[in-house]
């Protein structure tokens, strides 16, 4: 039964992947159908004030398709990735885990030309999926395989640690960055485009600089990978003291930020997608999501301080 452990986990970790891309790819096609939409009201005022005749191949009806895509997205990333993605941990680490998301991405150089049609992938996307692919089984081979124990007393040592604290200062100094630039792709998304409001100073998403689009995605990747950090938390709290799990105020921390950073990134995911090709954003997202979420474990855990440096080298290589 040896694939009763790790490779479980890894396994579990492809599978909830699947439902990943296959949700920011169906966000991505219901904010193509939104556009449909306002592109066929615009031709339908254009006529109306020109008192020409509707066009038979212009629905004056609103199509639900968009809804449909919208949240068979949500459903796909809000309920079977992160119950697969959780019940992932129960087999492997968390430095382990967190670089697979990067198959994401591969999966989305198979899928992607199939549900975007007209977002076309060069050879550099190829290229670069298979380089992550590569990546990911580099970390399956060379991550660590085992959880070294934590007990529950020893969290608010780890909380004040030098390697954790420098994580939150660089964080922290990395998000101020990213809100700076991020901000005026946000205030195109939450007027101009969303209610109509003519103040935001750039008409269309391709009048936005490339650094506010590359940070809304950016951000996005950011505050979503910070959910491998607070699920492998929440998941040593069970561990050593399963029957007195709510008795720690940790848990309640934990599960609100688990909570406020997933939807955080799933709101700045959707906005950058708004503004950005999926294969972009897709990209972006996935390397900021799988940095930040291997890089908040090794600060934390620890849990690769007893292998030789080999074993820091590949899953660098591979991220």
């Amino acid at each position: 039964m040896w694939f009763i452990g790790w490779p479980l986990g890894l396994l579990l970790s492809a599978i909830s992947s699947v439902f990943g891309i296959t949700g920011k790819l169906l966000l991505k096609l219901a904010h193509n159908e939104r556009d449909k939409e306002e592109t066929a009201a615009t031709q339908r005022e254009l006529r109306k004030s020109h008192g020409s005749l509707p066009s038979p191949t212009i629905s004056s009806g609103k199509s639900n398709l968009g809804c449909t895509y919208f949240y068979c997205g949500l459903f796909s990333m809000l309920v079977m990735n992160p119950a697969l993605g959780a019940l992932a941990y129960c087999f492997a680490t968390q430095s382990l885990l967190a670089p697979m998301a990067g198959l994401t991405i591969g999966w989305n150089t198979l899928f992607g030309p199939i549900l975007l049609p007209h977002e076309r992938l060069t050879t550099n996307d190829f290229v670069g999926a298979v380089l992550i692919f590569t990546g990911c089984v580099l970390v399956g081979v060379s991550g660590t395989h085992e959880s070294p124990p934590l007990p529950v007393e020893e969290l608010p040592a780890r909380f004040q640690s030098f390697s954790f604290v420098l994580y939150c200062i660089v964080l922290l100094a990395l998000l101020s960055f990213l809100i700076h630039h991020a901000k005026h792709a946000l205030h195109f998304t939450t007027t101009s485009r969303r209610a109509g409001v003519e103040s935001s100073p750039v008409s269309s998403p391709e009048q936005l600089p490339v650094i506010a689009r590359v940070s809304l995605s950016v951000f996005a990747g950011v505050m979503s990978g910070q959910l491998f950090f607070l699920a492998a938390v929440m998941r040593t709290l069970h561990d050593d003291g399963a029957s007195r799990i709510w008795s720690f105020p940790l848990t309640y921390v934990c599960i609100v930020g688990a909570v406020g950073t997933a939807l955080l990134g799933l709101y700045l995911l959707n906005e950058a997608l708004a503004v950005e090709d999926a294969v972009v954003v897709i990209y972006l997202y996935e390397a900021s999501y799988i940095m930040s979420g291997a890089i908040s474990g090794l600060c934390f855990f620890r849990d690769m301080n007893h292998l030789s440096a080999w074993h820091y080298t590949l899953p660098a290589a591979g991220c």
